[in-house]
């Protein structure tokens, strides 16, 4: 009877919790544009003050209150807002005439005093006379409104289409511009002398208001502050990113990622508390601790490495392909093994191995292979930390995944410490075959996830490679007995390896099909943002607590109430394949891992200030979170 692994730890990570009862309120939102914009048209006859004749149009631009825009000469801070307009309609090019605005401290820094719009204020576009073109005599103009609009507490750009025309009925029945109040403003616009007061104001009889504008044209253009549903889980400084990355490696050991491969960990352990010689039996426990921990410290050096030098996120590369066939490719042989198809030659997972050949490579590669596991994960805390972590120098990030490893490799570091716990393991016995069988299973389960994640079309040539990798294991464990030659046996193994390897070639060349949809869209995500409340959910198919989240907190049921007490637009940014768009705006929240549900309000004095929510939580801190956020003033 082989001796084989004894024991096991169940580990368990249950995740409830219940949120506070807090109130629920419908709040009809009726989102509103930060400003306005609309054109009118007045004739200017002949005067004292020698101004060009002809047509003045003006663009009125209008801030809601408590917004402001710089004017065209801001001053030390600020971009100037801007107009191009061009004729359509051939006629001589216009010129642009600009009020010089109010002056006020800047809100960023009031030592400054800057110029601004706070109210409505015209653009004055000097047009002349329209020229007739195929008998028609017309005014078209095609105009790019660029401007800074900013609150006390942010700012955001606009570029916005602001074309206009005016047809020759419209253009007969103008009033003069000398008789509206804003005619001292336009001559002093233009360093014209006041000579006379004006005259009350007529009536216009053309106006036009465009479009409402985007807040800004990309997403590395907005300037976006989140507010933190948890702001004391956020991190700031290198001690606080050491303290919470050693917290959320030690829980890293709960994940579901890795639950596999530490219960494989354990056989070891288990092995070694049968061995009848108290000394081997302590050398050999502390031993394959130590080397396990530093599997797990050794790849989290290597991974915050090459994070650092790629600038990547956490779990990016599980957005390639190739990694995720790799990593099936590597575990599903592993599961075989356990079912006694064939032996490794370097890392043999199965009973009693630990004890035999290369104890410690064994113990180094199965420490490396659960936090390989655990890379998709992102436990508590470790959101929060990576968003900070990410964006700072590769030293400060290879330094804080030290201590997110150490955290993971306490627990192996401490038994190492007091080998003695090793006689509070189980014995060995026939039922360590058992559990070996079940960790096999386990194992396949994870090669299942694994497939999951693929786009459909590698679903196919993804089971090829798993039948083609079976077929070659059953090569090396049954065609390779010592009783055959050496060269055989090198002949039949490098076999079975090229099978996989050109099952491997085969699949990465297989042609490449687009995602079949993307609800998350950067151009309608700017045009909607102020005017609609928005719930974007970050979210990949590699990423296990995502898709939690989306079959409890995030459920279809609970989607639909919130979606009609609040009003909500909901989207999703896919992250299972490259979205760059999306990672730049999980980059403004903050964040460079997921999942993280970002809410932004129709309300303007808001938009900017997404209240995010990251790693898991529960419906009712997202209920929480909502009421709190679209509550009645």
């Amino acid at each position: 009877m082989r001796q084989g692994i004894a024991g096991t730890i169940v580990f368990v990570f249950f995740f409830l919790a219940l949120g506070s009862a807090a109130p629920r309120l419908a709040v009809a939102a009726t989102p509103t544009p930060p400003y306005t914009a609309s054109w009118e048209i007045f004739r200017v006859g002949q005067g004292a003050d020698q101004a060009p004749t002809g047509h003045l149009a003006l663009l009125w631009i209008k801030p809601d209150p408590g917004v402001y825009a710089y004017s065209h000469t801001p001053g030390a801070m600020g971009q100037p807002t801007t107009l191009k307009a061009t004729r359509t309609d051939g006629g001589a090019a216009p010129t642009m005439r600009y009020a010089p605005g109010i002056q006020k401290p800047d809100t960023s820094d009031p030592t400054i005093l800057v110029n601004v719009y706070d109210g409505p204020t015209p653009v004055f576009v000097e047009l002349g006379e329209p020229e007739p073109s195929a008998g028609v005599r017309s005014i078209a103009l095609q105009a790019e409104l660029r401007m800074l609009l900013c609150t006390d507490r942010s700012c955001w750009p606009v570029t916005a289409r602001v074309d206009t025309s005016w047809t020759i009925s419209e253009l007969e029945k103008l009033p003069e511009a000398r008789n509206q109040l804003w005619w001292p403003s336009y001559l002093a616009a233009g360093g014209q002398r006041v000579s006379a007061e004006p005259k009350p104001a007529l009536t216009p009889i053309v106006a036009r208001a465009s479009a409402p504008a985007p807040i800004a044209s990309t997403v590395a253009g907005l300037s976006v502050t989140p507010r933190y549903f948890q702001p004391g889980l956020e991190v700031n400084d290198l001690l606080k990113a050491m303290i919470f990355g050693f917290l959320a490696g030690l829980i890293l050991n709960f994940m579901p990622c890795v639950l596999p491969v530490i219960s494989l960990k354990l056989s070891a352990l288990v092995t070694a508390s049968g061995i009848a010689d108290e000394r081997r039996r302590t050398q050999v426990f502390r031993t394959h601790n130590i080397f396990f921990a530093l599997g797990i410290l050794s790849y989290f050096l290597a991974l915050g490495l090459f994070l650092g030098l790629a600038g990547m996120a956490w779990g990016q590369i599980f957005q390639k392909p190739e990694v995720i066939l790799g990593l099936t490719a590597l575990i599903f042989p592993l599961g075989l093994s356990l079912f006694g198809l064939f032996d490794l030659p370097i890392v043999d997972l199965k009973a009693g191995s630990d004890l035999t050949d290369k104890p410690r490579t064994q113990a180094l590669f199965t420490g490396f292979l659960a936090t390989l596991l655990a890379t998709p994960c992102s436990g508590p805390l470790l959101g929060g930390v990576l968003g900070w972590t990410l964006d700072q120098k590769s030293a400060v990030i290879i330094g804080v995944f030290f201590w997110i490893g150490l955290g993971m490799a306490t627990p192996y570091l401490l038994l190492a410490l007091v080998p003695k716990l090793v006689r509070f393991f189980p014995k060995p016995g026939r039922w360590n075959l058992h559990l070996e069988r079940l960790v096999g299973f386990f194992l396949m389960a994870t090669c299942i996830y694994l497939l999951g994640i693929l786009p459909a079309h590698y679903l196919l040539p993804g089971l090829v490679l798993l039948w083609v990798t079976a077929f070659g294991a059953w090569m090396w464990g049954h065609w390779t007995s010592l009783g055959r030659s050496r060269l055989h046996r090198l002949t039949v193994r490098a076999a079975a390896v090229l099978l996989v390897a050109v099952a491997v070639l085969f699949i990465l060349r297989a042609p490449s099909a687009e995602a079949e949809w993307s609800s998350f869209d950067e151009q309608q995500f700017l045009s909607d943002l102020g005017r609609e409340n928005l719930l974007i959910d970050f979210t990949a198919d590699w990423c296990p607590n995502c898709k939690v989240l989306e079959k409890t907190t995030l459920s279809s049921k609970n989607l639909a109430a919130w979606t009609k007490r609040y009003k909500l637009k909901l989207l999703q940014a896919d992250l299972t394949r490259e979205n760059p768009a999306a990672q730049a705006l999980l980059r403004k929240l903050g964040s460079q891992s997921i999942p993280v549900v970002a809410i932004f309000p129709a309300n303007h004095g808001q938009s900017l200030q997404p209240l995010v929510l990251r790693d898991l939580f529960t419906t009712g801190q997202m209920d929480q979170a909502l009421a709190s956020l679209f509550a009645k003033p």
